[in-house]
């Protein structure tokens, strides 16, 4: 048996008639870039999340520079967020000039609130929390902080789809929420592509501008921007994709249930904790290895079972991050990064094929 790590065919293959009528319809409008697809898209993901209001975007890494640039963020300023996080999240906060100033992060993988005060200067804007995995940080503890010291709350949901803090789905809490629809996520598109979710109108506008030369009516540019506008396709294929989004998140948590009643006996991993008062949607399923990871996984690759690490280092040990980062500070990021292990989680994972990994993960330790 092969057992692959993810099996996006599989996940789009409910959309493989109407993908093909929306090719034709898109050639035959000539409507690439804006249109009513477009609008449609941002008027189901707002509806879907409960947000006022939504901006479509080019990639999620786009979704956090604009967001950034429009809540002022500039060069010199410095933005908290976590250490353990995608590349783009730091990469966004040099991007608009600023300083990413990084925090190590708890059992749940999330940047640790506690840890959060004692970073936060005279130059500090912004903090980003990532909701990695699909699980919420402590979205309680952080707004707290931010309200007490001023501070704009710019939420990285590209992982965390429907994703629920206290029954209130993620990118609703802070002043923005960022998505990505990598064709990896939850809710993936064909190619790259983004959103900005926020609650005011003012911000609204701002972005939607921003993200287009700075111009919401053709010719008239009344702000500085970029240009980074989600393709059409993009949008009508997501329109089609988003009716699953519920049902294949559930099919997550299914497997994420069986993974926990075959494992939780082996000593020697560590399984997912899980927060307290939130949904998690199960973007990865990342266990912590605690001796022979390396092994493990040549042991897996052998049986014909794709695993992956997210990630192999943390940002504070990648060459343009690592510069003047006291490596005392990260105690709880730097272990997990010798131990973390993503198995499969895609919705359409077989329960003969979960059994198949779990069992193989078992009879190594037993050996």
């Amino acid at each position: 048996m092969k057992v692959k790590f993810n099996n996006l065919f599989l996940q789009n293959k409910p959309i493989l008639e109407d993908s093909k009528k929306i090719f034709v319809n898109t050639f035959k409008n000539s409507k690439f870039v804006f249109g009513s697809e477009i609008d449609k898209f941002e008027k189901n993901f707002s509806k879907i999340l409960g947000s006022n209001y939504c901006v479509s975007v080019a990639n999620g890494t786009d979704a956090l520079i604009i967001a950034l640039k429009c809540l002022g963020v500039k060069y010199g300023d410095e933005v908290i967020t976590s250490a353990h996080t995608w590349v783009s999240t730091a990469g966004a906060i040099v991007a608009v000039g600023a300083k990413p100033i990084f925090v190590d992060t708890d059992k749940f993988f999330s940047i640790d609130p506690d840890k959060i005060e004692k970073k936060i200067s005279r130059k500090t804007k912004a903090i980003i929390p990532v909701h990695l995995y699909g699980q919420s940080c402590d979205m309680d503890k952080i707004i707290k902080i931010a309200k007490k010291n001023n501070l704009k709350i710019i939420e990285d949901c590209a992982q965390a789809h429907l994703s629920k803090y206290k029954n209130k789905y993620l990118g609703n809490f802070g002043d923005v929420g960022t998505f990505s629809f990598f064709p990896a996520k939850n809710l993936g598109s064909i190619g790259d592509a983004g959103a900005i979710v926020c609650k005011k109108k003012n911000l609204y506008q701002l972005l939607k501008r921003y993200k287009n030369h700075g111009s919401i009516k053709k010719n008239i540019h009344e702000t500085l921007g970029i240009n980074s506008r989600m393709d059409s396709i993009h949008a009508a294929f997501l329109n089609k994709k988003i009716k699953y989004l519920k049902k294949f998140n559930s099919r997550r948590n299914k497997i994420a249930k069986i993974y926990y009643s075959k494992l939780k006996d082996n000593k020697d991993i560590e399984l997912p904790h899980l927060r307290i008062k939130s949904k998690h949607t199960f973007h990865q399923y990342v266990i912590k290895v605690k001796k022979n990871r390396d092994r493990l996984i040549q042991y897996l690759t052998k049986k014909n079972i794709e695993v992956g690490i997210h990630y192999p280092k943390m940002v504070i040990n990648l060459k343009p991050y690592k510069k003047n980062i006291n490596k005392k500070e990260f105690k709880n990021c730097l272990k997990y990064e010798n131990l973390i292990l993503s198995l499969p989680i895609h919705p359409f994972l077989t329960y003969k094929e979960i059994f198949f990994i779990c069992k193989n993960i078992n009879n190594f330790f037993k050996k």
